[in-house]
Formats: structure tokens, sequence, C-alpha cells
């Protein structure tokens, strides 16, 4: 059982069971931030790209490249089953997509799935909703047991941003909650 650490998102979400895929969309990066809650640093592995490790300092990165490529897409489900670590974070669906279409996405997401699945571990997925089409996030979400939405609005000059659990197993899907990014906290309901 995982928690995101975030005791009103955890409440919100219920229990993440072990073998679980989990996406967190949001424009931009915001959905690193909320990904990193996730890591421990003994038991995690990150599969994310040259520019981001930034996000990630103290944990194993797994850059294209190394042993896997955005290229070969094959490659990337192998890499992954070859890892052992428990959580498996992995931020490069933008990339993917950006170079391939979408039903290669989906069907890197469902191949990895199977392993995560069978292997009983956790696994993470960052999508940025300004570059990914609403068709290819409905099919990578069709695919995920959780997913938390975190949205952006812009009122007098002000970001104003939202969080809501979208799709989740043991709970129904919620409605927005104000969500600030500095400590990564949940606030009122937003009506």
């Amino acid at each position: 059982m995982m928690k995101t650490g975030i005791k009103k998102l955890d409440k919100i979400i219920g229990t993440i069971d072990e073998g679980s895929i989990l996406i967190i969309e949001s424009p931009g990066e915001l959905s690193i931030y909320l990904a990193k809650k996730f890591v421990k640093e003994e038991n995690t592995v990150v599969f994310i790209h040259r520019k981001q490790t930034k996000f990630f300092p103290e944990i194993k990165s797994k850059i294209p490249g190394e042993n896997y490529s955005l290229q070969e897409l094959y490659t990337i489900p192998l890499a992954i089953k070859d890892t052992h670590e428990k959580v498996v974070i992995f931020t490069l669906f933008p990339q993917i997509y950006m170079l391939h279409d979408s039903n290669k996405a989906y069907q890197i997401l469902v191949d990895v799935a199977e392993i995560i699945r069978e292997s009983k571990r956790m696994f993470v997925a960052t999508i940025d909703t300004s570059i990914m089409d609403e068709r290819t996030i409905a099919m990578l979400e069709s695919e995920a047991d959780y997913v938390i939405e975190i949205r952006e609005v812009i009122k007098d000059l002000k970001i104003l941003r939202g969080i809501r659990v979208k799709k989740s197993l043991s709970k129904k899907p919620s409605g927005f909650y104000e969500f600030d990014i500095r400590d990564l906290s949940l606030g009122d309901p937003i009506e």
C-alpha cells in the first residue's frame, strides 16, 4: 500500500495498492513536483529526461541513451523490467508523444503496466497536459488505476491551482481542491 505523503490527498484518493498505475497530469512540470512525494530514496528509480534530473538529484535516474531509447520504444519496458525498485517514476510521456503517435505512447503504458502489475510495484507517470491532446490523455487514463489532475486558471493576474482525484480504484472521483505548489498542500474545496 502506497501513500502520496499529503494527508488530505491520501484521504481523497484512498489506498494505492501494489501493482498500481498512477498518472499525475498537469500543465508544465507541476506533476513532477507532486511525483517527488512518492520518492523513497532507497527504493525508487526515475526514468527522466536529462534536463529534469534537477528534480531528483538524490535518486537513481535512468536517462534516455543509457539502457533504453525514446526512438526504439521496445527498450523502455525492458529497461523497467530490469530495475528492481518498488517505485518507478516515469516523466517521459511528453517526449514519447512528440516523437511518436499517441497509439505508441499508449502501447508503452500497456506493456509497462503488465510488468508493474506482475511484479507488484508502483508506477507513477507524469503527463504534461499543455503538450498532449485530450484523446491521448484519455487513452493513457484508461490504462491507469489512479489519476490525479492539477489545473491552473488565471484570475485577476493570479494563478489559481486546483487538484482533484479523477480516477481511483477505492474512491469516487473528487471535486477540485485548492492546491499550493510551494508546500504541496491541499486547501478547501473549490466551489
